[in-house]
């Protein structure tokens, strides 16, 4: 079983996905969330600095990256307490590698499919 854990930066809800100005990346960070749920093999867990700051003090690598490289490192993301990627969310390629699920959007397969150029 693939345990996945991100820790995210400050935000105003656990998602970050309220607000008038919704951040395209945390909108696609949900969805991602959302599909890797389903799987029986996967557990993911989102802890954001607002809400969860005690799960950041509970992981001595989480502590020990923001000691040494400061909240810019966020989100981390880890799998199986390995450090997947900082700094940034994996994008939907990396994720398809780590999981073995594909996250292509639906823009994304008609680019692939249409060179693109719609119809």
């Amino acid at each position: 079983m693939k345990n996945i854990k991100i820790y995210e930066p400050a935000m105003c809800c656990d998602t970050g996905v309220c607000g008038p100005g919704v951040d395209q990346e945390l909108l696609r960070m949900k969805s991602v969330n959302k599909v890797l749920e389903q799987h029986d093999d996967i557990t993911i867990h989102r802890y954001n600095l607002t809400n969860s700051p005690e799960s950041f003090m509970e992981n001595e690598l989480v502590t020990k990256l923001l000691q040494e490289e400061g909240p810019n490192v966020l989100p981390i993301t880890l799998v199986d307490n390995l450090v997947m990627k900082k700094g940034d969310y994996p994008d939907n390629e990396e994720w398809e590698k780590i999981t073995g699920i594909a996250f292509t959007t639906e823009k994304e397969k008609k680019d692939v499919n249409t060179g693109g150029k719609c119809c």
